[in-house]
């Protein structure tokens, strides 16, 4: 029996195959297929200069990685606003949209104060459409969607989304 670099021998690796037939495979693609990470911190740095977070100065990746990455946003709101948890909470909510295509998700989106674009790719759109999402879109790169986002930089001064 061979052993791989891991410990594992290869009877312990195809245990898979006992799981036969398979109903689904769940996976995060975050990490795997792509990394989000940079867009993360270019994000936390532009929203944290806007709201003068460590007095107007930008954050670096190293304190980004150290203090932000991989936390959940209660986690994030403590440690960036000890003192002010509103303030965390409202600078948070007031700067986030998601794009879901499940009509649960949509409900849970707007059930927690977002802004939500339902992404009708898959699902009837009737159905989506339910849940109250802001609009549909039918996929990233639908015209609604970039409008809408092109507005949102227009309103902010910075006019920096492009299709």
């Amino acid at each position: 029996m061979a052993t791989s670099a891991c410990g594992n021998s290869n009877e312990s690796s195809s245990s898979l195959a006992t799981l036969a037939p398979l109903q689904a495979v769940l996976f995060d693609i975050d990490g795997t297929l792509c990394d989000s990470d940079p867009f993360h911190y270019l994000a936390f740095r532009e929203m944290l200069l806007e709201i003068g977070y460590n007095g107007g100065v930008p954050v670096d990746e190293e304190w980004f990685v150290k203090i932000i990455s991989g936390k959940h946003n209660d986690d994030l709101v403590a440690v960036l606003f000890p003192d002010d948890h509103e303030r965390g909470v409202n600078s948070w909510m007031t700067r986030k949209f998601c794009l879901e295509g499940l009509r649960l998700g949509i409900k849970a989106g707007v059930a927690a104060g977002m802004s939500v674009v339902g992404l009708a790719n898959r699902n009837p759109s009737h159905l989506l459409m339910e849940a109250e999402p802001v609009f549909l879109i039918k996929d990233y790169e639908d015209p609604k969607l970039w409008a809408a986002l092109d507005a949102i930089d227009k309103m902010s001064g910075t006019g920096k989304t492009t299709a």
